[in-house]
């Protein structure tokens, strides 16, 4: 991550032009340094997200083995990288679950977050996500539908493979299911705010991400404001450790910056941010539309040798936290066909991306 601070106006806006010149993409609301308040500073940093999904920036979304067509979209990791720079706040009045908590089968959660603009107001919005896991079920199934439709065994087979599989997955949306709707929640949040795309090309992130933001920073040479630091400092403790916790302004339907908070009741009037134009959080991996017989990464797996097939799976199996331990056999023993019917299996398994 590269971090310049601006010393001046002068300074902050010649790194915002040459990020402009060099083609990165700015995270900031505007980047007019005409009505910066007084005693405040420019903060400009820049972070590269890595376009290897190895990396955990990013996720292959759609492209396959078609380099020119392929896609990322930014995981949580990556995301929460943009925020730090970006200088995201969390509102955690107005944040947490929505829904009655009655219903086993369904939660959903609000998280509500901004960012402060350079002439020092802010812009909140927030992001909602929901788990219906009757949704859950039927999208898992059909998920292992697709993937084993093709196989030369019984329907009978078929059925069970499918049912064994989403009940085992659900079981596990099930356990974490507060932690993927607050975070879901969150991550729309920071998608909003930054306008971040749905999807990237692997050239679009080899440019910087950048973030503008303000930073206090007063004359400690006079008195007064010496006293009135001192003074803010002891109340933000008691924010802490007791008192009131001073919160942000509530977000707007349409984004537009307030100037003081609002009631609940006002907020639950608040339009969420439309989940049609933003990636699921927590994907479930889509099979290739044209699947017919073997995918593109079973070729590929197939076409490798033994010792290489083995370090493919020994890779899926700690990506999708299958324990090694349930193995009834080592992998080093496994016939050819076993391997590729392990692959499958591990491949149609959603990755094990616990948000906590």
């Amino acid at each position: 991550m590269d971090t310049s601070v601006g010393k001046s106006i002068t300074s902050a806006a010649a790194a915002i032009k040459t990020a402009v010149a060099d083609g990165d993409i700015l995270l900031v609301p505007s980047p007019n340094l005409d009505n910066v308040p007084k005693m405040h500073v420019v903060t400009v940093e820049s972070v590269v997200l890595s376009s290897n999904d190895e990396d955990g920036d990013v996720y292959l979304q759609r492209g396959g083995d078609d380099e020119s067509k392929r896609k990322y979209a930014l995981t949580k990791q990556g995301l929460l990288k943009l925020a730090a720079i970006a200088g995201v706040q969390w509102d955690w009045n107005f944040s947490g679950r929505t829904d009655s908590g009655t219903s086993r089968d369904y939660i959903s959660y609000r998280a509500v977050g901004a960012v402060q603009k350079l002439d020092g107001s802010w812009l909140a919005l927030k992001g909602e996500y929901d788990l219906d896991f009757e949704v859950v079920d039927a999208d898992l199934k059909e998920l292992y539908y697709q993937k084993c439709k093709n196989w030369n065994k019984p329907q009978a087979v078929k059925d069970s493979y499918i049912e064994s599989s989403a009940r085992r997955d659900l079981l596990k949306f099930r356990r974490y299911k507060t932690g993927r709707a607050e975070t879901g929640a969150m991550l729309r949040a920071i998608r909003g705010l930054l306008n971040i795309k749905g999807g990237y090309r692997a050239d679009e992130l080899k440019k910087r991400f950048v973030g503008v933001r303000l930073v206090f920073q007063p004359d400690y040479s006079d008195a007064l404001v010496k006293a009135q630091v001192i003074a803010l400092a002891l109340q933000n403790s008691q924010g802490i450790y007791g008192g009131g916790v001073p919160r942000l302004p509530a977000p707007s339907a349409q984004g537009i910056p307030f100037s003081g908070p609002q009631s609940i009741d006002e907020l639950r009037n608040v339009h969420p941010l439309d989940a049609d134009d933003l990636p699921d959080p927590d994907p479930v991996p889509e099979p290739e539309d044209d699947m017919v017989g073997e995918t593109s990464g079973e070729t590929d797996f197939l076409k490798k040798g033994v010792s290489d097939q083995i370090k493919d799976l020994e890779k899926l199996m700690k990506t999708k936290g299958y324990a090694e331990m349930t193995l009834k056999t080592p992998l080093s023993e496994f016939s050819a066909e076993n391997r590729l019917g392990f692959f499958r299996h591990l491949s149609a398994m959603p990755d094990d991306d616990i948000p906590f």
